[in-house]
């Protein structure tokens, strides 16, 4: 979304998790016709849609964010997450050379976790399903089929049915996990 540009209000009849990628995101959460609660979001921050609102949005500077629509029988592991805002930093237990990962959403088509890799740890994912990994802040290594990529703050790594996936940290590293499981 450029700069200076916003989205008209629409009324969404499912769930959805809105993150910010880079910029800055202001939403217009709003309570009955009159009035609303306005939502900024940072890189890293997110926030879950209630069901059946209505939201616009609007961007002061060039700003990435992403949207993901739930269905009706989405399964929040935390009841209490629905309609506030959250940061990565905050959600998931930070301790040095470690790994923390907390499921966020568990749902019959994908899973989705945050991830926190301390300074120097090594994680391994194997998988049968298509994955996508997101780096919230920090950077790591991923080992995927014989190659070797970085993954650096706000960029992301699709994975088509990976058999194993080496992820190491020279920093810390916040991270978000989708995993689109396999239905055939």
């Amino acid at each position: 979304m450029g700069a200076n540009t916003a989205g008209s209000p629409e009324r969404y009849h499912h769930s959805g998790i809105y993150t910010c990628n880079t910029g800055t995101l202001h939403l217009k959460y709003y309570i009955d016709r009159n009035s609303y609660e306005e939502i900024v979001l940072k890189p890293g921050d997110f926030w879950i849609r209630p069901a059946h609102t209505l939201v616009s949005w609007y961007a002061e500077e060039d700003t990435v964010f992403t949207v993901l629509s739930m269905r009706y029988t989405a399964n929040f592991c935390e009841g209490n997450m629905l309609g506030k805002t959250m940061s990565i930093n905050h959600l998931i237990d930070k301790k040095e050379s470690d790994i923390s990962q907390k499921k966020l959403v568990n749902d019959k088509l994908f899973q989705l976790d945050a991830i926190h890799m301390g300074k120097n740890s090594r994680m391994e994912l194997s998988s049968n399903d298509n994955l996508i990994l997101c780096s919230v802040e920090g950077k790591c290594a991923l080992f995927y089929h014989n190659r070797q990529m970085i993954i650096d703050s706000q960029q992301c790594f699709h994975t088509n049915m990976a058999d194993k996936i080496v992820l190491l940290s020279a920093t810390d590293t916040k991270l978000l996990l989708l995993k689109f499981v396999n239905q055939g």
